[in-house]
């Protein structure tokens, strides 16, 4: 009983090909396996994210330059100026690629005094970066919208 004792644990003291410390070699080999099966997982997660955060923030910045052409329009402001109010919030490239629309609004409440509506359209391409193309989604054929309705002063 003694001697069979002995046997399994010197059995167990040696790896799976009968050497001490062979199956720490494997198990890395292992690792770096899984690790590589994940890395483009885990790189298309991080892409995407902020690929989604910067449309987010263009589309805030959309949002801004409407609100502050109404607010240059509401006072009455020219045309010179609701463009340049728009370019610098937007930039150039941007600008020059938007429709920007100032209209007199339709009353619908009841309340029925003199409201200026702005829309802004930009194509997403000229301010978000196409990070996801590679696996075929692309978010930069879509428009960013801006509306702000505004009362005159």
């Amino acid at each position: 009983m003694q001697g069979s004792v002995r046997i399994m644990m010197k059995h167990r003291c040696l790896g799976a090909f009968g050497n001490k410390g062979s199956d720490q070699g494997v198990r890395r080999g292992n690792t770096s396996m899984e690790v590589l099966l994940l890395l483009p997982i885990i790189v298309i997660l991080v892409l995407a994210l902020v690929q989604f955060a910067l449309y987010f923030a263009a589309s805030q910045r959309v949002d801004e330059a409407a609100s502050r052409v109404g607010r240059i329009a509401a006072r009455g402001g020219i045309r010179t100026e609701i463009d340049n109010a728009a370019r610098h919030i937007l930039g150039d490239k941007a600008f020059q690629a938007a429709t920007i629309n100032t209209t007199n609004a339709q009353c619908r409440s009841g309340c029925c005094e003199d409201m200026i509506e702005v829309h802004i359209s930009v194509p997403a391409r000229t301010l978000v970066p196409n990070l996801l193309g590679f696996i075929g989604i692309d978010l930069t054929e879509k428009k960013l919208n801006g509306r702000t309705i505004i009362v005159r002063e």
